[in-house]
């Protein structure tokens, strides 16, 4: 068992899906790639899906190609790409290679074959490495450690390759984790979601962009059953608007801005009333500070004053006391004369 273990290790592989007019498989010797009519046979339509494997460091092992045709009419027809060798992958009928033309006798319905290709090159570079406890370790040598464990994956244009790929195509890579060897899975780029009993990470890279991504765990015997990487042509949909929701915000934000305008006509008028404010308040205080500098000045001669009323009350006191007594003993007597007066 752990010798299958092993060899699924070192297993990637990436899937380059590519619709009926594009037929990248085959070189451009001014022959059409789709297949072509032979006697009775007819293919109406024509798909391709590259597929390659690598090494566990994402070095590219063999590249092959998988023709899907779909035939109309049964018959001998023909298909056009530049194989090493070929496989039927359909029925046991005999795949007949002539240069880069292959004849095919096909059923009526679905009919594959793969051809494998020799010296090509994909549009992307992949570099992948392995770390344990922090320190990086060769593939096989991680296989049935246990540990924290990081997985690293980097991809690059590569310029030997079809750049048209590499400018419209979007990757997904994949990786799926078993919950009894994997936990504590952690990825900053990518996310991570249920698959059974299995936890499956995913990374995308978008057209004319390079991709740097890291997943993490701690791992009980370790083993990674492949990374599946996965070229698409870049069709995004995107969704209508909803108009109504938008004109309520809009009348929303209308309301607002006209809310913030009367607020701001008053924030200028209470403006204007400090300032005039402020200015009263320094005339004031201006009157004020001249008050205090005379009251300041006459007050050395309020001092003066106060002293000659001194002098002045002392001199009287004085005066007062060098005087004889005055003999009050008459004043009954004038009284009484007085109301005699008053009565007559």
């Amino acid at each position: 068992m752990m010798n299958i273990k092993k060899i699924l290790f070192v297993l990637a592989a990436v899937l380059l899906v590519l619709p009926s007019l594009l037929v990248t498989a085959s070189t451009n010797d001014g022959k059409s790639t789709e297949a072509a009519t032979k006697k009775d046979g007819k293919v109406s339509s024509k798909d391709e899906v590259v597929y390659a494997t690598f090494n566990a460091n994402g070095n590219t092992q063999n590249i092959y190609v998988v023709n899907t045709l779909d035939v109309s009419q049964a018959g001998q027809v023909a298909d056009y790409g530049n194989y090493s060798n070929l496989k039927n992958l359909t029925d046991d009928s005999e795949l007949k290679q002539s240069g880069k033309k292959v004849n095919v006798a096909a059923p009526e319905g679905k009919f594959y074959y793969q051809g494998n290709l020799d010296n090509q090159q994909l549009p992307w570079n992949f570099s992948i490495s392995y770390y344990l406890d922090g320190k990086e370790i060769a593939p096989k040598e991680l296989t049935g450690k246990n540990g924290h464990v990081e997985i690293r994956i980097k991809t690059s244009a590569n310029e030997a390759g079809n750049t048209a790929f590499f400018e419209n195509y979007l990757l997904q890579i994949s990786l799926t984790l078993d919950s009894e060897v994997y936990s504590k899975i952690k990825t900053e780029e990518g996310t991570i979601a249920n698959a059974g009993k299995n936890k499956q990470v995913t990374f995308t890279v978008m057209p004319e962009k390079e991709g740097e991504f890291k997943v993490e765990a701690d791992v009980v015997d370790f083993e990674l059953n492949g990374i599946e990487i996965t070229g698409v042509p870049s069709n995004m949909s995107i969704d209508e608007p909803d108009v109504d929701e938008m004109t309520g915000d809009m009348k929303s934000l209308t309301g607002a801005i006209a809310d913030l305008n009367n607020g701001v006509s008053k924030l200028n008028n209470n403006v204007a009333s400090f300032e005039k404010g402020a200015s009263e308040l320094k005339s004031g205080s201006a009157q004020y500070k001249n008050g205090l500098a005379g009251l300041s000045g006459s007050s050395s001669e309020l001092v003066n004053g106060s002293n000659e009323m001194k002098q002045a009350l002392k001199k009287m006191s004085n005066s007062l006391g060098g005087e004889e007594e005055i003999d009050l003993s008459k004043l009954g007597e004038m009284t009484k004369g007085l109301s005699q007066i008053s009565g007559a």
